[in-house]
């Protein structure tokens, strides 16, 4: 009795879960294609920021991009390239937060 109860509450809570997803959308709350001119620094341009004590100008803008098959925003402008491997580099982004619209 017990095995059929728990057959029937899978059974449910998985019907659920589907229909429940076919209902969900997302959206990207950052998004960067690194369309910055080539050999640059990421530091100070849009909207990265250094942090930390590590030195200045590590991490360069280089091309060509990355390609991922099957992703549409594949190669469609440059990378970047960390020349401070020893100390790492940190670089932060700051993103506005959502307050409208569906949360």
């Amino acid at each position: 009795m017990k095995i059929r109860k728990f057959f029937t509450l899978s059974v449910f809570l998985i019907l659920i879960t589907q229909t429940m997803s076919q209902n969900l959308f997302s959206q990207n709350l950052l998004k960067d294609d690194f369309s910055y001119p080539v050999n640059y620094s990421l530091e100070e341009i849009g909207g990265w920021n250094r942090t930390g004590s590590n030195t200045a100008n590590n991490v360069k803008i280089i091309s060509p991009g990355l390609t991922f098959p099957g992703y549409a925003g594949s190669g469609i402008s440059n990378t970047t390239y960390f020349s401070n491997n020893a100390e790492g580099d940190i670089l932060q982004h700051f993103i506005t937060s959502q307050t409208t619209e569906n949360l």
